[in-house]
């Protein structure tokens, strides 16, 4: 991704592009020869909210449900790395789109909710005997697409799209009782 990125960046620097500006009503869209190139860096303070199934070890066989919760003020003082950009180049009739977005939390909170053995009931675990909990989170998500324009009129334009999506997550929880 750091190499499709960079490279967008520095074919778009090479190739004396130049910001587009918004068509107004009845104006006519120029068809640009050569590559044009847009890369847009931006901003997401979500809310996070999410239930974590941990599997015991086997010897226990159970799993061990945690929620985690982080709100958009709050991730500012768990925030380790960020990043989000969204990008596009287009030639003609094809393009290549891109958005990436990559999140690194420490210490958020938790709290276990409790500990479940397969077979027995669930044991909830209060609150009030976790003395510490906290989780580290980091994910990314990652888009990459390709388009063809089959047919552009004054109606507007019909393409063909295709595309993937990849997100990873990973946790770690660290629980003192």
């Amino acid at each position: 991704m750091v190499v499709v990125l960079t490279g967008l960046l520095v074919a778009g620097a090479t190739s004396g592009a130049q910001a587009q500006q918004p068509i107004s009503v009845g104006q006519q869209t120029a068809n640009p020869s050569g590559w044009t190139f847009d890369i847009a860096p931006y901003l997401w303070l979500p809310s996070l909210h999410t239930t974590l199934n941990y599997n015991l070890p086997p010897a226990l066989n159970g799993r061990l449900p945690t929620d985690v919760s982080v709100q958009p003020a709050d991730i500012l003082t768990h925030l380790n790395f960020a990043m989000a950009v969204a990008a596009d180049a287009q030639y003609g009739p094809f393009s290549l789109l891109t958005d990436f977005m990559c999140l690194n939390l420490s210490d958020t909170t938790a709290h276990i909710k409790s500990i479940d053995f397969v077979g027995l009931p669930a044991q909830p675990i209060s609150r009030s005997v976790q003395a510490s909990t906290g989780t580290r989170l980091s994910s990314t998500l990652w888009t990459l697409a390709g388009r063809y324009t089959v047919i552009q009129g004054d109606w507007g334009n019909f393409d063909v799209i295709a595309a993937f999506r990849y997100l990873g997550v990973n946790a770690t929880t660290d629980l003192t009782l």
